[in-house]
């Protein structure tokens, strides 16, 4: 028994410190060292933080033996803790803190396996695992999360969340870090294999930098199948990695904090992400799923001016493989000015960012709507120009054409190859593009490593810092007559004639209405689709009238400008043809020609249709063969092409 007490006097936190390099970073700071990794005994972690909470002063806390330490209920630092808490893994590794042991009675949305609720501490080379709430169904709405922040300018760096180092699928947390407060510095973390978000933020004023979210290429020491990802921080490439199914339990968490999860079995998966192999190598894998199942990092309530990415690339943060979006804004309309960009972005399931409902937020007119970030409107890349073509490639310049919104900026990106729905991550970040304040074209020369087939996507970020969503896709590709469409969508048997149903790669207003080809076809697929003029036809719907004229130049129906539908020969459905209200075909009504309003079926509003009503033309279908007669509109293929003029 003497023995015993000896030997814990010696390994005390105040006479072992000399043993161990100095690390308190503050005048008057006291070394403490956690010596035994039962939770029970003096000198555990619990022990050592409520000693230096209760003394005056700064204390800096270093582990001394033991690698893993099994809590067995939550520890706080509480707000009423004296001077500074500095925790510090074990040198030359992390130190890991499971919650495995601890009883789950998950009673509120905020269970904390490291509750912070003191200001300007610091927590580093920390490993914390194993803290899930066992019943998934209350998972969202009673989460568990490894570390909470609750106090202001507190710091985590260097730490992992979900993943200890060998990579096992079976330490995942609910949540890796709930930042619910301000001006907290988040940097050089790994959050992965979390079983709903490697972080959660509604504070404001945070910055989260340098941060790993997805798979830990540093433990998978393979040649994959796949693309090589590109870190930009230390310039070495390093294994691209792709999802395969899950084998986890069909629950896929919502994406609202308050919303119930589902139920049904999933038709994605949701367990994170797998690694593709070499078959070989598959067998015996060390690295399962350890994305995040849900979102990487995700952004709610009220979160507002939260730095997320950085122009300096060795700042930027690496999100990919998560279940869902890699970066979510779920919050109200005062979660704004919320930077997201420049970072890394890689085959996440769903969107790279996603703000305000659930999936692709569409861009509106003035860009007027409301919601985190302002729902700010994303880009349009337009087209590339290719100069010089008829020389050799070297001397080759590719400019891009595009638009966005005056005073904001847009960052553009090499795409993520892999997606393969037109909505893909910004891989590598290319520049930052500065719109003037007048405008909203822009065009800029694009260096290497752009070449023919290269794929860009982009975000805007305005002046407050709001960023968007990204762009839909747009290759790097020939485009002669600079219209939008690629020379290989325009001539679609590649057989150097303009055919029946294409465009004309070398015209860019092959019927000659005064609108672009590639603004007929705006998904640029070369085919006349539901509610798309033909680019082929001057007039699509025979009415009489070009539709320049029914649009007013722009190409779209817009019965708020007084358009006449370019798709339907009868806007009003009054029995007279749109060309026949409009006389002279000039899109403007003269009353003193005796003109009538083909938007309004009874004119002079005498409660009699200027035209036979009971004969209404109505809309009719779209002719899928509209220079060749085809009554019968056979599609055998069903691809939306008559069999009369399908060349394929």
């Amino acid at each position: 028994m003497k023995k015993l007490l000896f030997i814990i006097l010696v390994l005390s936190p105040q006479m072992a410190k000399a043993d161990w390099p100095p690390m308190c970073p503050t005048a008057n700071c006291v070394e403490r060292l956690v010596t035994v990794d039962n939770d029970d005994f003096d000198g555990s972690l619990r022990d050592v933080i409520k000693h230096a909470c209760q003394d005056t002063g700064d204390d800096a806390i270093q582990f001394g033996f033991s690698t893993t330490i099994s809590l067995k209920s939550p520890i706080v630092i509480s707000a009423g803790c004296n001077g500074k808490i500095f925790i510090f893994g074990r040198g030359g590794g992390r130190n890991a803190l499971s919650g495995k042991n601890i009883p789950m009675q998950v009673s509120d949305t905020q269970n904390c396996l490291l509750r912070v609720e003191s200001s300007g501490n610091t927590l580093s080379r920390l490993n914390i695992v194993n803290y899930a709430n066992p019943n998934r169904d209350e998972r969202i709405a009673k989460s568990a999360i490894a570390i909470c922040l609750f106090g202001n300018g507190n710091t985590v760096t260097d730490s992992t969340f979900g993943v200890l180092d060998a990579g096992n699928l079976a330490e995942g947390n609910d949540v890796g870090l709930f930042v619910g407060s301000d001006q907290n510095t988040i940097t050089n973390n790994h959050f992965s294999q979390n079983k709903l978000d490697g972080v959660q933020v509604t504070g404001n004023r945070n910055t989260l930098l340098g941060n790993f979210l997805g798979i830990p290429l540093e433990n998978c020491d393979y040649q994959t199948e796949q693309q090589a990802l590109t870190r930009e921080s230390d310039g070495k490439k390093e294994s691209g990695l792709t999802a395969l199914p899950s084998t986890e339990p069909s629950v896929v968490p919502s994406a609202s904090p308050d919303a119930a999860p589902s139920s049904s079995p999933a038709s994605v998966p949701i367990g994170g992400c797998q690694l593709i192999l070499p078959k070989a190598a598959m067998a015996d894998s060390p690295c399962p799923k350890v994305s995040n199942w849900r979102f990487g990092i995700h952004l709610f309530g009220d979160a507002h001016d939260n730095v997320i990415g950085s122009l300096n690339s060795k700042e930027r943060n690496t999100i990919q493989y998560q279940g869902k979006s890699g970066i979510r804004l779920s919050g109200s309309s005062n979660s704004i000015h919320n930077l997201l960009s420049p970072n890394i972005f890689n085959l996440n399931k769903e969107l790279g960012i996603d703000l305000g409902p659930d999936g692709v937020t569409e861009n509106d007119f003035g860009d007027t709507d409301e919601g985190p970030n302002t729902l700010l409107n994303s880009p349009e890349l337009s087209l590339v120009q290719v100069r010089n073509r008829y020389s050799k490639p070297a001397d080759w310049r590719i400019v891009l054409y595009g638009k966005g919104q005056g005073g904001t900026f847009v960052d553009l990106y090499i795409a993520d190859s892999g997606e393969t729905d037109g909505l893909a991550d910004g891989l590598s970040f290319l520049q930052r593009i500065s719109i003037s304040s007048d405008e909203e074209n822009f065009s800029v020369e694009l260096k290497e490593p752009v070449t023919l087939g290269t794929p860009l996507v982009a975000v805007a970020v305005d002046p407050s810092q709001n960023t968007s969503e990204f762009s839909p896709k747009l290759l790097v590709e020939l485009d002669s007559d600079m219209d939008g469409l690629p020379d290989r969508i325009e001539d679609a048997n590649h057989n150097g004639i303009v055919d029946p149903g294409e465009s004309d790669p070398f015209n860019a207003d092959t019927d000659g209405d005064g609108l672009p080809d590639g603004l007929e076809d705006p998904n640029h697929n070369g085919k006349r689709d539901a509610n798309e003029t033909a680019a082929y036809l001057a007039d699509t719907d025979g009415d009489g009238i070009e539709d320049f004229v029914e649009t007013h130049g722009e190409g779209r129906y817009n019965p708020e400008k007084e358009d006449t539908n370019p798709l339907l020969p009868d806007t009003d459905c009054d029995g007279l043809l749109d060309g026949e209200e409009d006389t002279n075909h000039n899109g403007i009504i003269e009353l003193s020609l005796g003109e009538t309003f083909p938007q309004i079926a009874d004119s002079d509003g005498d409660g009699v249709s200027d035209g036979p009503l009971e004969h209404c033309l109505k809309e009719v279908p779209v002719d899928n063969c509209s220079l060749i007669p085809n009554l019968d509109q056979t599609d055998t293929d069903r691809d939306g092409i008559g069999d009369a003029c399908d060349w394929n």
